[in-house]
């Protein structure tokens, strides 16, 4: 009876015996549920378990939601699913995990109360899952039994809720949101992929067409502009990237044989290589492996600041036309040093010895410089006179018809001018300002286009202080180019002349050095030695040929060829007006200005230089072991060494 039922008590369960429960756990350890329970376990802890219960989840669980779906089959669950769980829903689970009016990717986001509760629900049973399966580790056989049915209730609980949920408007509100947050990206890898084809596919045989190719380049760029637009609103950076501007530096013509541009440019070209890697290397996990939150994904974060970090260095110093010919020219006279008997000198890093290098590239860099700059200028000018010379004879030996020619294009000038003239008479003041502004900078780029800009330091000088510079240059004009070397030599050589240093003596020990290896060679028909880390050093004081000067433009000669180092190079007294005298002091003063106006902008250059030169250094040396272990190699085996 029913009376009889409320008061019966319940029945406890019946006792196992220890010996037979132990069997049944060993035995139960080698079937195959406690085997993929195993798996499962393996899998979290491969895959950094913890994010499994605390947050969201972008670790390979592919695997993990297979066995758990073997599992399902083989402990023969209730209402199972009859695929694998997906990853992409169970993260949905944990999006909410958040407040009700979150920011992701820099878009603000909300859930109602009731999708909120049903994510922390599936949340809640699934963490509830992933707590049972972990009691597996250290399972005894007293507890494994009742451990089992909670799985498999648990299970039963989860594929249930599970079903339910794929079919809620929880999840299709909350999947329209992470689609939104991941749009940016997924666009961004899609972009890069699609690029990637198309590059591979470009042969000479079978070309894409143009249209084709700028398309998909077009979209990888807008793609990026984005991401990184809201990469800088979530502070994750600190700067946009402009991405055409970035890869337009990569199309700047020949820079792979311009030493300075091949420096910087094959650096950002590693950078964007591999940020297109790291897209590449996402398209292949999948979303599932993406971060909602693009900050997140660290090694994409990584590679795109590292882009913008090398382009941000770029745009300083070849961002423009002004730039790369500073960067030209500065780099020109870093070769200078480094071709020298001072190259060591450069590389100084140990305490007494640094204030060497910080002389040199603080003091005689910026000296040479300008002493090179004056000699490019005056340069600029000989070509212009000389072509006006040639402009002029021309039109003096032109015959009869070509003058009637060229005074009927004269008469048509004079009228285009008239013509012009009536046109600027009704230009206001501000308009003519700007119109003469644009003629003079159109005049003046045409110049620079033929024959060179003519002042390289634009931008570092104040133009008020050009005229000096141009005195300055007026006075190179009429010394012969053997003074013009010489007193290049005598700037290196002020880096054996530093009284305050120990290094002040070594001028005389390179003299004694010099002159010893001379006398050895007293009967080469050549009077030149490789001394001092290699460099080319001319022994004579006196340049050896009959006619003194000009010796090494003869092509007979057996001098002719490059300049050499002259250590005993001393311009001055050459000239009884004391030219060279006052030039030298002229590129004292310069120097100040060059140096001093714009004092960071010109110690960022040097920087820069002397990283070339440094990555130079690294260059040669590399060749030069390369070398000698090659010529080690052409040796009897009997007598090689190795160290």
């Amino acid at each position: 009876s029913t009376w009889d039922q409320v008061s019966m008590p319940k029945k406890s369960p019946a006792k196992v015996d220890p010996e037979k429960l132990k069997e049944m756990f060993e035995k139960w350890k080698q079937e195959k549920d406690a085997k993929l329970w195993d798996e499962l376990n393996a899998i979290m802890a491969d895959c950094k378990d913890s994010e499994i219960l605390e947050d969201d989840f972008t670790e390979n669980y592919k695997p993990f939601f297979y066995r758990l779906h073997m599992l399902c089959d083989e402990m023969k669950v209730p209402k199972r699913p009859k695929k694998p769980f997906d990853q992409e829903v169970v993260r949905a689970f944990y999006f909410q995990n958040r407040k009700p009016d979150f920011i992701c990717n820099g878009k603000k986001g909300e859930f109602d109360r009731e999708i909120g509760q049903d994510s922390l629900k599936m949340r809640s049973i699934f963490v509830e899952l992933v707590v049972i399966l972990k009691k597996k580790q250290g399972l005894l056989d007293v507890d494994f039994q009742k451990t089992k049915k909670d799985l498999v209730s648990k299970l039963t609980q989860l594929s249930s809720e599970y079903a339910k949920y794929m079919k809620s408007a929880s999840y299709k509100s909350i999947s329209e949101v992470i689609n939104a947050n991941l749009k940016p990206l997924e666009q961004l890898v899609v972009a890069s992929n699609s690029l990637d084809f198309f590059e591979e596919k470009n042969t000479k045989d079978n070309p894409i067409p143009d249209f084709r190719m700028q398309a998909a380049k077009d979209l990888f760029i807008k793609s990026l502009d984005e991401v990184t637009v809201i990469l800088e609103f979530c502070k994750a950076i600190d700067k946009t990237l402009d991405t055409k501007l970035m890869l337009s530096r990569m199309d700047l013509e020949n820079w792979v044989n311009i030493r300075p541009f091949e420096f910087y440019l094959t650096q950002l070209k590693a950078k964007y290589l591999a940020l297109r890697g790291t897209l590449k290397a996402m398209h292949k996990l999948g979303k599932n492996r993406w971060f909602y939150e693009l900050s997140k994904n660290e090694d994409f974060l990584k590679a795109v600041k590292d882009l913008i970090d090398i382009d941000r260095r770029c745009e300083t110093i070849i961002g423009n036309s002004l730039k790369r010919d500073q960067l030209k020219f500065l780099y020109e006279s870093g070769r200078v040093f480094y071709d020298s008997p001072v190259q060591q000198k450069l590389f100084f890093l140990e305490e007494q010895t640094k204030p060497i290098t910080d002389y040199i590239t603080g003091e005689l860099f910026p000296r040479l410089t300008t002493f090179r700059t004056l000699v490019y200028m005056h340069g600029i000018d000989k070509r212009k006179r000389r072509d006006l010379l040639e402009e002029e004879k021309k039109k003096a030996e032109a015959p009869p018809i070509q003058e009637v020619k060229e005074e009927e294009e004269k008469e048509e000038e004079k009228k285009e001018a008239e013509e012009k003239a009536e046109e600027e008479e009704e230009e206001d003041e501000e308009t003519k300002q700007a119109r003469l502004k644009e003629e003079a900078k159109k005049k003046q780029d045409e110049e620079d286009e033929k024959y060179g800009r003519y002042m390289i330091w634009e931008g570092i000088i104040p133009e008020v202080k050009y005229p000096e510079w141009k005195k300055a240059a007026d006075q190179i004009d009429g010394l012969n180019p053997h003074i013009i070397e010489d007193i290049q030599d005598f700037v290196i050589k002020q880096s054996f002349r530093m009284e305050h240093l120990e290094g002040g003596k070594e001028v005389e020990e390179l003299k004694k050095k010099i002159e010893q290896e001379r006398l050895e060679k007293l009967n080469a028909e050549k009077e030149e030695v490789k001394t001092y880390t290699k460099v080319e050093v001319r022994l004579e004081k006196y340049r050896p040929h009959e006619r003194i000067w000009n010796y090494f433009l003869d092509k007979d000669s057996p001098y002719f060829g490059p300049h050499k180092f002259r250590i005993d190079a001393y311009p001055f007294g050459i000239y009884s007006d004391g030219r060279v005298e006052k030039l030298w002091e002229e590129v004292k003063l310069l120097e100040t200005s060059l140096k001093m106006l714009e004092e960071k902008q010109w110690e960022a250059l040097v920087k820069f230089i002397m990283d070339i030169l440094n990555d130079d250094l690294n260059k040669d040396q590399a060749k030069q072991a390369l070398e000698e272990e090659r010529k080690m190699m052409q040796l009897p085996y009997s007598t090689r060494f190795y160290y």
